[in-house]
């Protein structure tokens, strides 16, 4: 069967606004990943969510060594 091309377009460009869904790596608990409302409920790290940012979380906290520990801001802006 022969997908019309503007329809084959049109399904690329949905596709594209699409976000996979979050899969835990099996090597990491459960405790390490929040979830969306822990992200706005937890202060510990200040305000996570901002009425600005509010599905784009501030990655300086989630990109982490393996140990756990937060990367420093210079390692942040290396990466």
């Amino acid at each position: 069967m022969r997908v019309d091309f503007t329809l084959e377009k049109a399904i690329e460009k949905l596709l594209e606004s699409v976000e996979p869904p979050s899969i835990q790596p099996q090597f990491l608990l459960p405790s390490v990943l929040w979830n969306y409302n822990d992200c706005e409920t937890d202060k510990s790290e200040g305000d996570i969510v901002t009425s600005a940012n509010k599905h784009r979380l501030r990655m300086s906290l989630a990109i982490c060594h393996p140990d756990g520990l937060k990367i420093s801001s210079q390692e942040f802006a290396n990466v």
